[in-house]
């Protein structure tokens, strides 16, 4: 899924377009693909381009952009609870040090 984002307030942050770039379409500006939430508390650092250090600051500021809201404290710690309940075990798989390919 690929969503807007600034939706409800502009993104100030205009140095990347997202899909904008592949596709060359003014619909896709600030069009960015959406992770799954999942582990979404062990994924840090936060959005497209890792700008966002902590989860806090990241629910925060989609409250803000995504939704036109600005979050009370109460509010952005329900949401961050709720998104710990969505982390479970990382395969090791899936995080394990990549072997260095031959030339």
């Amino acid at each position: 899924m690929f969503q807007r984002m600034g939706a409800a307030k502009p993104w100030t942050d205009t140095s990347d377009l997202g899909r904008y770039k592949v596709t060359q379409r003014e619909s896709d500006k600030m069009l960015f693909k959406v992770p799954s939430l999942r582990n979404v508390e062990k994924t840090a650092p936060y959005y497209h381009n890792g700008s966002i250090e902590t989860l806090q600051q990241a629910v925060y500021e989609m409250g803000e952009y995504q939704l036109g809201r600005v979050l009370t404290p109460d509010e952005a710690e329900a949401i961050i609870t709720w998104l710990n309940t969505l982390t479970g075990d990382i395969p090791q798989e899936y995080i394990k040090k990549p072997e260095p390919v031959a030339d």
